[in-house]
C-alpha cells in the first residue's frame, strides 16, 4: 500500500526561511531609527509646550529654543534606549531562524551521507561466557571472652534525696 502525498502539504523552502530573517533584521534597523526619531519628536512636542505662552515663559526670549532643543535630544535619547532593545530582539528572533536552518541543512546532509554507505552485515558472533570466580571463604577471627570484675558496693539502706517536709521537720 502507498501513501499518497495530499495537494495541500507545501514543499520545504529554504529561500524562505532566509528571506524572512533578512526581514526580520531590516526591520530590527528600522524599528531602531523609527523609535529614536519617534521619541525626538515626542521629545520636541514636550519641550515646545511652555512656547504656547512666551508671557507666561521663566526664561528670556532668546532662549525660547532651549526646551524644544532639549525636549529633542531628551526624546531621542530615549527612544534609542527603547528602539535598541526592542532591534536586538528582532536580530536574535532572526539569528535563532537562521541556526534552525543551519541545523536543518547540517541533518540532512549527514543522513544523506548515512544513506549513501553500504549496509554491511556481519555474522553474529556468540558471545563470551564469563563465568564468575567462586568467592574467596571469609575467616572471622575468635573472640574470647572478657573478664569483667563486678565491683562488692553495699546496698543503699538511706534515702539518696529528702522531701522538702523531710528536711523542714528535721532542720
Amino acid at each position: 500500500m502507498e501513501a499518497t502525498v495530499s495537494a495541500s502539504v507545501p514543499s520545504y523552502q529554504p529561500e524562505v526561511i532566509e528571506r524572512h530573517a533578512t526581514r526580520l533584521v531590516a526591520r530590527a534597523r528600522r524599528f531602531h531609527r523609527g523609535a529614536m526619531v519617534t521619541g525626538a519628536l515626542l521629545g520636541g512636542a514636550a519641550g515646545a509646550v511652555p512656547l504656547l505662552r512666551l508671557d507666561l515663559c521663566p526664561f528670556p526670549a532668546r532662549f525660547a529654543l532651549a526646551p524644544v532643543l532639549i525636549g529633542l535630544l531628551v526624546g531621542g535619547l530615549i527612544g534609542h534606549a527603547v528602539g535598541k532593545g526592542r532591534a536586538e530582539l528582532l536580530r536574535l528572533h532572526a539569528q535563532m531562524v537562521l541556526c534552525q536552518l543551519h541545523a536543518q541543512r547540517a541533518t540532512l546532509a549527514i543522513w544523506k551521507v548515512v544513506r549513501e554507505q553500504p549496509v554491511v552485515h556481519a555474522a553474529p558472533s556468540p558471545a563470551p561466557v564469563l563465568v564468575p570466580e567462586p568467592p574467596e571463604p571469609v575467616v572471622e577471627p575468635e573472640l574470647e571472652p572478657a573478664a569483667v570484675e563486678v565491683p562488692n558496693v553495699p546496698p543503699l539502706t538511706a534515702p539518696l534525696l529528702r522531701l522538702p517536709s523531710q528536711t523542714r521537720a528535721t532542720g
